[in-house]
């Protein structure tokens, strides 16, 4: 920050931070087009009544 340009550490640490939540990303994207999408077949084929409106 400043005038100074980032040191060596800076630079490092913001390589790996970047790299664990890249890996994190990564997770999460699966989790949601495997898993979630899975699921949601499976309970959609279930055909449940499981939202009900009072009138």
């Amino acid at each position: 920050m400043g005038d100074f340009a980032p040191t060596e550490q800076d630079i490092a640490v913001k390589n790996e931070l970047t790299q664990k939540i890249n890996k994190e990303l990564s997770t999460f994207n699966a989790l949601l087009s495997n898993e979630i999408k899975a699921f949601n077949q499976a309970f959609n084929a279930k055909n449940l009544n499981y939202l009900f409106i009072d009138k």
